[in-house]
């Protein structure tokens, strides 16, 4: 699903630099990054899903390779493959939370709302316990009811590829395991890849693989290990 080969990365004017000599993620495996903080793990997120671009090296995501891609082009494959749980959520606050979930269907003529997809997402929102401020427009929801709907627009159009930056950070213990157990399940229904950055060390157990995005220091970060299970 997704393989990264000799990826080199720095912001412009910054000392940040990451490097990724080689990653591979098989559809359906479920991965947690791990690291300190400013050491690259919503940096390689970005990456995988085009956000960003490498300045050396290849991404590659379910055959189509996002590091040669156009801006076009990566727009069109995000939309239509990769669903992103953002840690600032990138909700629209002058939408109700319904239509925030809803929004891939809007951002691109190759997805097409259906009443199936409409169903769907207030099944989501339901099964999350969003579904009564389904109306509400963003700017009146809290932290954690904004971070509910940011998943369940992720989820949505049941994407190959979860890609998800602290989707549980703003959450009280029972919501966050909620939370969690949502993305594993979808992921597993949809054989989807599931990459999720956390902190949360007691929600590792979950997954089939551990990387450690290692103690990089202030600005550079290196793959530290991919081993199956390693903490």
């Amino acid at each position: 699903m997704v393989e990264i080969e000799e990826l080199e990365f720095q912001y412009t004017g910054a000392a940040f630099h990451l490097s990724v000599p080689g990653l591979k993620i098989d559809a359906g495996e479920k991965v947690a990054l791990i690291g300190p903080s400013g050491c690259g793990k919503t940096t390689l997120l970005h990456l995988i899903a085009g956000v960003l671009l490498p300045n050396n090296g290849s991404v590659t995501v379910a055959g189509n390779s996002i590091s040669a891609s156009n801006d076009a082009n990566r727009r069109r494959f995000r939309i239509n493959n990769v669903g992103f749980v953002f840690q600032d959520f990138r909700l629209l606050e002058y939408l109700s939370a319904g239509d925030n979930v809803l929004l891939p269907f809007r951002l691109h003529p190759s997805m097409k709302l259906t009443a199936e997809h409409d169903g769907w997402a207030h099944q989501l929102a339901t099964d999350i316990g969003v579904d009564h401020i389904w109306h509400q427009r963003i700017d009146q929801l809290s932290q954690g009811e904004r971070q509910r709907v940011a998943i369940c627009r992720a989820l949505v159009t049941r994407p190959k590829l979860l890609l998800a930056d602290e989707p549980t950070g703003n959450l009280d213990p029972s919501n966050k395991r909620g939370v969690l157990d949502m993305l594993l399940s979808q992921a597993e229904a949809n054989e989807a890849a599931l990459i999720m950055v956390t902190h949360d060390t007691a929600l590792l157990d979950s997954f089939d693989r551990v990387i450690d995005v290692g103690d990089c220091g202030q600005h550079s970060g290196s793959l530290a290990s991919q081993a199956k299970g390693s903490r």
